[in-house]
C-alpha cells in the first residue's frame, strides 16, 4: 500500500477510478507543501522554494522580559533569520527584499516578543553577516590550533600526556551559579567577578558562569500553599524529645547539651574548653548520638591510633599521657550548643541534592565563623565542598492534626470533651456547640445553640456572634 500527493494547480488531472482516490490526493494550491518548505514554479518555469506555514500554526517566541541572558535573546532572531533564509530560494528579487516583507507573520511574532527593535535586514545583508561570522570563527579555530601545536612542542618530554588528544580546558574551572536579573544587564556579573579576582590577585580562579531563573508565580503560590498545609505537621521520627541523660553522661548533674540532647536536624558547635577552638557540624539524627560518635572517634584515635577527622585530631592532642581515655574524659572538655535547627518536612525533601538545606546551613555557619575567627576554627576544607550524605525517609505523622490552607483558620483547634454523658464538639473559630443527647420520647435530638447560652456553656468556650438569635432543633 502506498500514498501519493499530486500537485494539480490548473485542474488538468482527473482521477478515473475509485481505487485511485483512496491512495492518491490532488493538491490544488499554488504551491506543493513538503515538510517545512513549499515548492512552486515561477514565471520562468524554474522550481522555487519558500517556508511553508500551516493554517492553524501560531508563531510565538521567548519574551524579552523573561529571566534569560542577553545572549539568548540575540540568538533567537538570528536563528529565525537563518532558517528562513536557508529555506528560501536566493533570487535577485528575494535578496533585495527585507525579511519582514517576505515573511510578515514571523516578523510580527518577533515584534510582539520585543526581540527586534529596528528595521529587519534584507536577505543579502543577513548572508553578508553570516559570512563575516564564519570567517571570524575560522580565524579563531586556526589561532587555537597553532597555540595548541606550540604547547604540544613544549611538552614533548612529558611521557604521560597523549599528543593526539586536546588538553582538557575546564578541569580547573570554578562555576558561579547565579540567578539572572535585570541588575546584571548594566554591568555583567562575570565582568564584576573578574575585576574582584584581579583586585585581590586570585590568579588561580578561573571563572565560569551558570545562570538559573528565579521562581515564577506558580512556584511562589505552590510554595505558599505547601507551607500552610505543613505548618502544623510534625514528624514522629524527628520530634524534639525531653532530655534522658543518665548520671554517667552528665557533668555536675547537668546535661552537657543544655537539655536539647534529643533534638535532630541541627547545625551544632562544639567548643574546646582548653583552647577555645570550635568545630561546626550537622546531623539529621539526635544530637547526643552524633556527639557520642565524635567522642568515640577521639577515644579510638588516642587508644588505638585509628585515623579520624579534624574533630578527633584536635581533642586527641589535649591528652598527653599514654593512659587510655574514655568518652567521659573527652565530654568534660567540650561545650555544645545548637546554631540552627531545621524543620523535618522541608529539610528531608532536599536531602541527597546539591541544595540540601542542612548542608547549606552548616557551610554558611562555617564560612561566617571563618571570617570572624579564622584561627579558632577546627573544620577542614573538605567539609565545605563535600557531597551530601543525608538519607531521606518516610514520615510518620500524628493523627490529631487540623490541616487548612485558609489563613483565617491558622491556630484553630478542635476540642472534644465528654461531660454528663453528652458528647460536646466545639470549634474555637466556629462559635456553635453541637450536643447529642438521648431523649425519653424521641430517639435522638440534635440541638444547635449559641455558645453564650446558659444551659450549654462549657468551660473555656468562646463568645458567639450576635447573628445567632435562636437555636434550631432537628429530630433524628
Amino acid at each position: 500500500m502506498f500514498t501519493l500527493d499530486i500537485w494539480n494547480p490548473n485542474n488538468k488531472i482527473e482521477l478515473t477510478s475509485e481505487s485511485m482516490t483512496k491512495v492518491v490526493s490532488l493538491s490544488k494550491c499554488e504551491y506543493l507543501p513538503f515538510l517545512d518548505t513549499a515548492m512552486f514554479w515561477n514565471e520562468d518555469n524554474n522550481l522555487q522554494f519558500m517556508v511553508h506555514k500551516k493554517k492553524d500554526q501560531k508563531l510565538k517566541y521567548l519574551n524579552k522580559g523573561s529571566s534569560h541572558p542577553n545572549s539568548c535573546f540575540r540568538a533567537i532572531p538570528y536563528g529565525v533569520f537563518l532558517r528562513l533564509c536557508k529555506l528560501t530560494s536566493q533570487t535577485k528579487a528575494n535578496l533585495g527584499r527585507r525579511i519582514d516583507e517576505l515573511y510578515p507573520d514571523h516578523a510580527l511574532a518577533l515584534r510582539k516578543a520585543k526581540l527586534i527593535q529596528g528595521e529587519f535586514p534584507t536577505m543579502r545583508d543577513f548572508w553578508d553577516e553570516v559570512e563575516k561570522k564564519r570567517k571570524k570563527s575560522d580565524k579563531e579555530v586556526e589561532f587555537n590550533e597553532n597555540n595548541f601545536s606550540e604547547s604540544q612542542e613544549l611538552n614533548d618530554n612529558s611521557p604521560t600526556e597523549n599528543k593526539n588528544e586536546p588538553r582538557k580546558k575546564n578541569n580547573r574551572q570554578t562555576y558561579f551559579c547565579i540567578g539572572f536579573s535585570d541588575i546584571w544587564r548594566r554591568v555583567p556579573i562575570h565582568a564584576t567577578l573578574k575585576k574582584l579576582r584581579d583586585k585581590f590577585n586570585l590568579k588561580w580562579l578561573r571563572i565560569s558562569m551558570s545562570y538559573h531563573k528565579f521562581p515564577n508565580m506558580r512556584e511562589l503560590f505552590q510554595s505558599d500553599l505547601t507551607t500552610k498545609l505543613t505548618e502544623d505537621l510534625k514528624s514522629m521520627d524527628f520530634m524534639d524529645l525531653p532530655c534522658n541523660c543518665s548520671k554517667r553522661t552528665t557533668i555536675n548533674d547537668k546535661c552537657v547539651y543544655g537539655g536539647r540532647c534529643r533534638h535532630s536536624l541541627v547545625v551544632y558547635k562544639v567548643t574546646c574548653k582548653a583552647t577555645g577552638k570550635f568545630y561546626i557540624g550537622n546531623t539529621q539524627q539526635k544530637l547526643k548520638k552524633r556527639i557520642d560518635a565524635h567522642l568515640g572517634e577521639t577515644c579510638d584515635l588516642v587508644n588505638k591510633s585509628k585515623a579520624s577527622d579534624s574533630f578527633a585530631r584536635h581533642f586527641a592532642e589535649q591528652f598527653t599521657t599514654e593512659a587510655k581515655i574514655t568518652r567521659n574524659d573527652v565530654r568534660e572538655k567540650i561545650y555544645v550548643e545548637i546554631l540552627w535547627k531545621g524543620r523535618a518536612i522541608s529539610c528531608i525533601k532536599s536531602f541527597g541534592k546539591l541544595t540540601c538545606n542542612l548542608c547549606m546551613k552548616e557551610r554558611l555557619q562555617i564560612l561566617t565563623h571563618l571570617r570572624k575567627y579564622p584561627k579558632l576554627t577546627i573544620n577542614s576544607n573538605y567539609e565545605l565542598y563535600g557531597a551530601c550524605r543525608h538519607k531521606t525517609k518516610f514520615h510518620r505523622y500524628e493523627n490529631s492534626i487540623f490541616i487548612s490552607a485558609d489563613e483565617s483558620h491558622q491556630g484553630s483547634k478542635r476540642i472534644d470533651e465528654t461531660s454528663n454523658g453528652n458528647l460536646t464538639s466545639q470549634c474555637i473559630k466556629c462559635t456553635s456547640i453541637s450536643t447529642y443527647s438521648e431523649s425519653e420520647n424521641s430517639g435522638m435530638e440534635l440541638e444547635l445553640s449559641p455558645s453564650t447560652g446558659s444551659s450549654l456553656d462549657t468551660p473555656g468556650s468562646t463568645s458567639s456572634r450576635d447573628t445567632y438569635n435562636n437555636f434550631m432543633k432537628f429530630d433524628v
